[in-house]
């Protein structure tokens, strides 16, 4: 869906911060200096290309802040696009700096992030402001945090594909986690994909549910839908039906407007199960997030893979019973064996166990 960036002028605003008790002995709020902007980008319109996407846009600088009493003070450069309400931190500075480099794809990536345009014939201009925040500590949200003015200038951003498009549905809550993404494959313009668990619990009973892929967290963007044949996407479908629960791989083209789900069937391969080419196939169980099989081994090497392919392949990790992608050979010793391989959703690591039978 195409979509207009407005041209507004953004008024400029000064932020203030709260305190808390902790924060007493280094004086109230009112003693506090924020920092300012001493020299960044001229109020004009500026055009990225591709070709200049490396170069620096702009330096900027800022007055120290001062929080009453000799600490480190940190800071961070945040943007913000006229019409959208979200914020993204562009950089972050520390200790004494108070200047930081800003180049071209920094600006660009940093608007494609809050404005969620994924297609580059839908850039537009679009009003920009940058303002430095100063915080004391690790910058939780109760630390104590001043900001300057903005400074704003109007951009065309070269925007080519975001990295990333967001995942919501039954198997997470309908929420946009960072975890649930799909990401850009730029050997494949216009293609994200990867490898998502898509399973939730409904009255009792295990379901793949539906999802839907959204431009940028939340429900502000673009979020498309199924379109009127399974495998094609539009901006204003209905959700897309997952079928049986199970690990996916979700690939989904912007330009084409399709998708496509292929669920991961993993089986065990190598000397030690008969064969490096013939797959012995595991079972899968929704409710724990794993594969098992019961089978005799002999003594020599295997490795789990999906598919019956080597795209994706699972290996000796860092430890015993952890599971590295594209690890090494894993040594058994000949017996009759359920071998499970479990699944962490959450975190998208894999652990294995070999019980004698």
């Amino acid at each position: 869906m195409k979509r207009f960036l407005a041209l507004t002028v953004l008024a400029a605003s000064i932020f203030s911060c709260s305190t808390n008790d902790e924060l007493t002995q280094i004086g109230g709020s009112d003693t506090w200096v924020g920092p300012e902007i001493t020299q960044g980008p001229e109020d004009k319109l500026y055009e990225f290309t591709e070709e200049t996407q490396e170069n620096e846009f702009t330096t900027l600088e800022w007055s120290s802040a001062d929080y009453g009493k000799s600490t480190e003070y940190k800071y961070n450069v945040v943007t913000s696009v006229e019409g959208f309400e979200n914020e993204e931190i562009i950089t972050v500075a520390t200790a004494s700096a108070t200047s930081s480099v800003l180049l071209e794809k920094e600006i660009s990536k940093t608007v494609n992030t809050i404005t969620g345009v994924t297609d580059p014939s839908d850039v537009k201009e679009v009003r920009v402001s940058l303002r430095v925040e100063s915080y004391i500590g690790e910058g939780h949200d109760n630390s104590p945090r001043l900001s300057s003015s903005m400074t704003t200038f109007d951009v065309i951003p070269y925007m080519g594909y975001q990295p990333t498009l967001w995942l919501a549905g039954n198997f997470n809550g309908w929420n946009h986690n960072d975890a649930d993404v799909i990401s850009h494959d730029d050997e494949n313009p216009g293609n994200y994909t990867n490898i998502i668990w898509m399973s939730a619990e409904e009255e009792g009973s295990i379901i793949g549910g539906n999802f839907k892929v959204s431009t940028m967290k939340g429900w502000d963007a673009t979020n498309y839908g199924m379109g009127a044949t399974e495998g094609t996407l539009d901006p204003e479908g209905g959700d897309i039906p997952v079928g049986e629960p199970n690990q996916y791989t979700v690939t989904v083209n912007i330009d084409d407007l399709t998708y496509s789900l292929v669920p991961m069937s993993w089986g065990i391969v190598g000397d030690a199960t008969g064969s490096w080419d013939v797959d012995t196939d595991l079972t899968l169980d929704p409710a724990t997030s794993s594969w098992s099989v019961e089978t005799t081994l002999t003594d020599g090497e295997m490795k789990f893979r999906a598919n019956g392919n080597w795209d994706y392949n699972l290996g000796e990790g860092d430890a015993d019973g952890q599971l590295s992608e594209g690890g090494g050979n894993l040594q058994v010793t000949a017996g009759n064996y359920k071998i499970t391989l479990i699944l962490d959703p959450a975190k998208g690591t894999y652990t294995y166990t070999l019980k004698s039978i």
